[in-house]
């Protein structure tokens, strides 16, 4: 039988001649120079997407800084509830693409933009929104209404009483009126009662105590498109809607949900029977509970005062050229037509709530003329006082302001309500609390979102006139 020659016989006799040897040693170094140089210029290709990505991502920045001071000044020169639906600007190769708005905008200081940046080389998007009261769309009303009262503020699912990534999954189904939200309270919720609908008022601060709802809106459109003009721009036209004296209003203020039992460290089961909390086991969550399952603030005497008011408000405005506005009556009149303060029993539901269920604090919606709340003028203050929309429809650019007048006590010895939550329910569009402006450049398919906010101003209520 023939024996076999090793497998690696050719391998030895090329080894064993040096040509051979140089030739495999050559042969691979030319392979790793191979390999090293297609690795360099892949990570050079790498490292040149990389820096035309940050180039056209500061330069989408700079584009959006550009828009978002002339925006501002614009914005700044227009009145509360000022809106502009969403216009899109789209330049290639220096022109106005299709598929842009056919608003002036686009023509003027946005298209100034876009030429610097062409001459960079570079194509640019421009969009922008200025949101600053709810359009007639249904998914800006609320899907369920009070006394045909459907439009709110805060907006729909924009409300801080609710968790911010719950709200943004109920804005979702914002028309539905029991969904996995609100079944874990364990009753059916309507979705003008969740919390995304609701806004805080947390003593403390004047950025958290108080608020300014514009009761008007600014239905004009930009008052200027070029740098030219914008020195010269005048402030827009304004829309008082409850001027026909068909508009109507109600103030909803309620305690916030009873904080949720401690868990046993070692069981993690709720530590029950602890007074002031409540139950949250099973799918309840600690944002949704029912009415039985608030706090109820102590109406006890407390410095002489018995049943304190907690909640000031005002509303501001012109009548002609002079300065008009009303408050409060504090007074507790023989009609509930005129007791129109926020005391500790209305907000706790108590015999003076009676034609105000629902916690419908402040309701003009009443029938009936003695029902109807009134106010105290603050050019007279006379105890005679006046109803609240006849007063309102003579107004120009009027504001409803309303703070918190100091800590809020609970019936539980030693606990203290962290906040309240507040409605304000119209049968019309009016101003939110601030105007919002959201602006994105796109540079090259390069995507930046700049957003902006102009906040309506708080005004001081006159505390010592009205306590």
């Amino acid at each position: 039988m023939q024996e076999k020659k090793p497998r690696f016989g050719k391998l030895k006799k090329i080894l064993q001649n040096r040509r051979g040897f140089i030739v495999v040693v050559g042969l691979s170094v030319v392979a790793l120079t191979m390999y090293y140089t297609i690795m360099v210029q892949k990570q050079m290709i790498n490292t040149v997407q990389e820096i035309q990505r940050n180039n056209d991502l500061f330069q989408a920045q700079s584009v959006a800084r550009s828009v978002g001071d002339f925006v501002s000044y614009v914005v700044d020169k227009h009145e509360a509830g000022f809106s502009l639906d969403e216009v899109k600007c789209k330049y290639v190769d220096g022109k106005i693409a299709e598929g842009s708005s056919t608003h002036a905008l686009c023509n003027d200081f946005f298209k100034t933009v876009a030429d610097g940046q062409w001459e960079k080389g570079n194509n640019v998007e421009i969009i922008i929104s200025v949101k600053g009261n709810p359009s007639d769309k249904a998914n800006e009303k609320y899907g369920t209404c009070v006394e045909g009262l459907c439009y709110g503020v805060p907006a729909p699912a924009t409300g801080d009483a609710g968790n911010s990534t719950i709200c943004q999954a109920y804005k979702e189904t914002i028309v539905a009126q029991e969904t996995s939200l609100t079944k874990t309270t364990g009753q059916t919720m309507d979705d003008i009662d969740n919390p995304c609908n609701w806004n805080k008022l947390i003593f403390g601060s004047s950025s958290t105590d108080r608020v300014a709802i514009p009761l008007y809106y600014d239905n004009s459109d930009f008052t200027t498109t070029t740098l030219d003009t914008l020195k010269d721009a005048k402030a827009g036209e304004t829309t008082n809607p409850f001027s026909n004296g068909e508009g109507n209003f109600i103030l909803r203020v309620r305690t916030p949900c009873l904080p949720c039992f401690d868990k046993d460290t070692t069981t993690g089961a709720e530590i029950t029977g602890v007074a002031g909390k409540r139950s949250c086991e099973g799918e309840k969550s600690p944002y949704y509970c029912a009415d039985t399952e608030r706090y109820v603030l102590n109406t006890l005497e407390k410095d002489s005062v018995k049943d304190d008011m907690v909640v000031s408000w005002q509303i501001t405005g012109k009548c002609g050229e002079e300065e008009c506005g009303m408050i409060q009556f504090k007074e507790d009149a023989p009609t509930l037509g005129t007791f129109s303060a926020v005391l500790e029993s209305i907000i706790n539901n108590d015999t003076k709530k009676t034609l105000h269920a629902q916690n419908k604090i402040i309701n003009t919606t009443n029938p009936k003329e003695e029902d109807k709340p009134k106010a105290k003028d603050t050019t007279t203050y006379s105890n005679t006082g006046v109803f609240i929309i006849d007063e309102l429809k003579k107004m120009t650019n009027p504001v409803f302001s309303m703070a918190l007048s100091g800590k809020l006590e609970s019936v539980v010895e030693d606990q203290f309500v962290p906040y309240l939550e507040y409605q304000f329910l119209t049968n019309t569009p009016i101003g939110q609390a601030k105007i919002e402006t959201e602006i994105v450049v796109i540079v090259n398919n390069v995507f930046y979102v700049q957003k902006l906010e102009k906040a309506e101003k708080r005004p001081l209520i006159d505390f010592a006139i009205q306590n």
